[in-house]
């Protein structure tokens, strides 16, 4: 059923670049196969459609969370606590590509008003594009400066770096040059973060790699 001219068919289609529309299309091949008598899925069919049924689900909650924001439901967070937890969400891929995480705090009892949901996944969308920058290994640092007003969260990796002509578009939608995904995940990291009253930029490092620099008030900013 899914053999090679059904994918070179994928390619050819700008369905590739909509990950949304490959389970659909893996359904109608698998329906096809049926009329035509041919024999039952394989285990390996199987998992193909489980993947892209889940890559779909990922992808619809992505563009639902683009098109409809939470509202913020801030509470106090101590910063160390939400970076370990994230670093473990993300350990079995880190381990996978052979990739070191190291979190450093100036102050471990940093604490910070703010939607711990939300924030969450600011950090996890972070760390997964570095990630993305490391399939064979690396380090990516996450480090946290405190000031009285203010917490400053850089996230950086020892990958390639940003392209030159992705820097201006890093944070637009539909902005990406990854295979899959719908280039939303730093759109939506900007937003949270603004929505929090912070700001987010990125920059190429001289020794090598990318940084995100998130910039959040400690207090929920006065709403006039």
């Amino acid at each position: 059923i899914l053999n090679s001219e059904n994918w070179k068919y994928c390619e050819r289609s700008n369905w590739r670049r909509w990950d949304i529309w490959r389970p659909a299309l893996l359904m109608m091949l698998i329906q096809s196969g049926q009329e035509a008598g041919q024999p039952p899925l394989s285990p390996e069919d199987l998992h193909v459609i489980e993947t892209e049924i889940r890559r779909m689900e990922s992808s619809l909650r992505t563009f639902l969370d683009f098109t409809r924001p939470p509202k913020l439901e801030r509470r106090t967070i101590r910063l160390s606590n939400l970076l370990q937890e994230v670093a473990g969400l993300v350990r079995g891929r880190s381990e996978q590509q052979s990739v070191e995480i190291r979190i450093s705090l100036s102050d471990p009892s940093t604490e910070i008003m703010a939607d711990p949901e939300q924030l969450r996944q600011v950090l996890v969308n972070l760390f997964l594009n570095s990630l993305d920058a490391l399939p064979h290994g690396g380090i990516i640092h996450a480090a946290v400066e405190s000031s009285d007003q203010h917490v400053r969260i850089k996230i950086s990796d020892s990958g390639a770096g940003i392209a030159t002509d992705m820097m201006p578009r890093l944070f637009q939608p539909f902005s990406s040059n990854k295979d899959t995904g719908l280039g939303l995940g730093l759109v939506i990291t900007k937003r949270i973060v603004e929505d929090h009253g912070g700001t987010i930029s990125a920059e190429n490092q001289t020794s090598g790699g990318a940084s995100f620099l998130v910039m959040l008030p400690k207090e929920a900013p006065a709403v006039h």
